[in-house]
């Protein structure tokens, strides 16, 4: 049977292996796994990933310390050899992509402002209710407090609030 390994993000920062908490480690391996999984639809260069936990004023030592964060989240994700396939693998110029729970709110988001559009109140605003319901707290909570101040942090805050302001007024109806 295949390992299901979940990525909560929207909520205190979580992830879950066959529904169980998997324990992350430090401060700077969870920033690099949130980091990586924000951009999950694209491969994100070292550099960037260097800069994420440091907020631009990196260590000497933060390529190493970087790739000491991802052979950590290798054996705490996948095991020392790999689970079921699965992996956490660099090519140049980075990481690639990974899946989230924030996929399934921007779909339901984007099938409610659809069905919106389409004069569909109704299905908008079940739509959107899925969508909002997907969050059990402030986006990676655990990071903003440990000080991390993402431009990301704050996208997904306001994605949060327009998907609120349009479901708001669904609701009155």
């Amino acid at each position: 049977m295949a390992t299901v390994i979940e990525f909560r993000m929207l909520e205190p920062f979580e992830v879950l292996s066959d529904g169980q908490p998997v324990q992350l480690g430090p401060l700077k391996q969870r920033a690099v796994l949130a980091y990586l999984l924000l951009h999950a639809d694209e491969v994100v260069p070292i550099s960037r990933l260097i800069d994420a936990p440091w907020e631009d004023d990196p260590p000497i030592s933060a390529r190493q310390s970087m790739q000491n964060a991802v052979s950590g989240l290798r054996k705490v994700l996948f095991g020392a050899t790999g689970a079921d396939g699965a992996s956490l693998t660099t090519r140049p110029p980075g990481y690639p992509p990974c899946r989230t729970d924030l996929h399934p709110f921007q779909d339901l988001r984007t099938r409610g402002d659809r069905a919106l559009g389409g004069g569909r109140p109704g299905g908008a605003s079940g739509l959107l209710h899925r969508a909002l319901a997907l969050w059990r707290g402030p986006a990676l909570a655990d990071l903003r407090e440990a000080g991390l101040q993402w431009p990301e942090l704050q996208l997904l805050e306001e994605w949060r609030l327009a998907t609120l302001e349009t479901f708001s007024p669904l609701t009155a109806r």
